[in-house]
């Protein structure tokens, strides 16, 4: 065989670029990196590790994760990996609320508390009322709902708020039926997720006389949600609960419907002994826990609400967020 006959080898394909394939690794770090976070926060949500207003926390660090893009971009990426770990350390750090004077200045220190209150007396006399109708939208602020004896008022407490809010309040008289709502409208031009702290002294505590009929409608955006309505004559709830937890205390008879739809945060709903209750549960992401319930018809229900008459049998319906429910007995 002559050398013109020799075959040519094919041409060998050039080397892997590994300078690009380590780059392209880099590149996807900080996508890496929030989808762990993401992902170990939700659980630490669902343990119980972490309350809800920690995701408040976190999102208040946006700035730092600006100032960690820039500084990324300028450097081209080499020091990639130790910028955005710093980021994550961070983060974790807010969450539980250990920054520090740090945190004071972005506001994500769960002891920081704002000076700056409000306090607004709340006394609603009773004047033969019978029926009460209460709609509430708390925003920012821990929320709490329970009965006392009726001693001339059919509604007292008192409403915490931040400054630059302001607290609306309307009252209507219909016969023996009275339509109370409040709301909180914010004066402030500068928003921030800093500012969205129910932790701070905005605190709602409100009584309602027994022996009243109560329609109720809750709308909160951040913070717990506390309802005591085990003496409370209800006959219809509403809970539109944005962050954070919600309590509630059923009452112990009476027929009634609540709709309760929770967002972020755990969900806790006590059925007094002897009461006939079914619960039709959507949980969304989090775990159900229905210790003491019979399931029935993909709902749990209470021993007694089989047998129950129609005027003693309730119905709660819960759609669920990001959080366990929890039933108890």
């Amino acid at each position: 065989m002559t050398p013109a006959d020799t075959p040519t080898p094919p041409p060998s394909s050039p080397p892997p670029d590994r300078r690009s394939s380590s780059n392209g690794g880099r590149s996807a770090l900080p996508l890496a990196l929030l989808l762990i976070l993401a992902g170990a926060f939700m659980l630490a949500l669902n343990v119980g590790w972490l309350r809800a207003d920690a995701l408040l926390s976190v999102l208040s660090l946006w700035p730092v994760a600006l100032i960690a893009l820039g500084v990324d971009l300028l450097t081209r990426g080499r020091y990639r990996v130790p910028i955005w770990l710093v980021v994550a350390i961070v983060a974790v750090l807010a969450a539980f609320g250990r920054l520090g004077p740090l945190g004071n200045v972005l506001g994500t220190n769960t002891s920081f508390s704002s000076t700056n209150v409000q306090e607004t007396q709340i006394d609603i006399p009773i004047d033969g009322a019978r029926n009460l109708e209460l709609d509430v939208e708390t925003g920012v602020a821990e929320f709490r709902l329970s009965s006392t004896n009726a001693d001339g008022s059919l509604l007292r407490g008192v409403i915490r708020t931040p400054e630059g809010q302001r607290l609306d309040q309307r009252i209507d008289r219909d016969g023996d039926t009275v339509d109370v709502e409040f709301d909180v409208t914010s004066e402030r031009r500068v928003w921030s997720f800093g500012d969205m702290r129910s932790d701070r002294g905005h605190r709602w505590d409100l009584s309602v006389a027994r022996g009243v009929s109560l329609d109720l409608a809750v709308n909160t955006g951040v913070g717990l949600t506390s309802l005591d309505l085990r003496d409370v004559d209800l006959r219809d709830l509403r809970v539109n609960a944005g962050v954070g937890e919600v309590r509630i205390v059923l009452p112990e008879s009476g027929a009634y419907e609540a709709d309760i739809d929770a967002g972020v945060g755990e969900v806790n709903v006590t059925v007094p002994a002897g009461a006939a209750v079914r619960i039709e549960a959507d949980t969304g992401i989090g775990a159900l826990d229905a210790n003491g319930f019979l399931a029935v018809g993909g709902a749990y229900e209470t021993r007694e609400y089989a047998d129950a008459p129609r005027s003693e049998q309730a119905l709660v319906r819960i759609d669920g967020g990001l959080g366990s429910i929890n039933l108890n007995r």
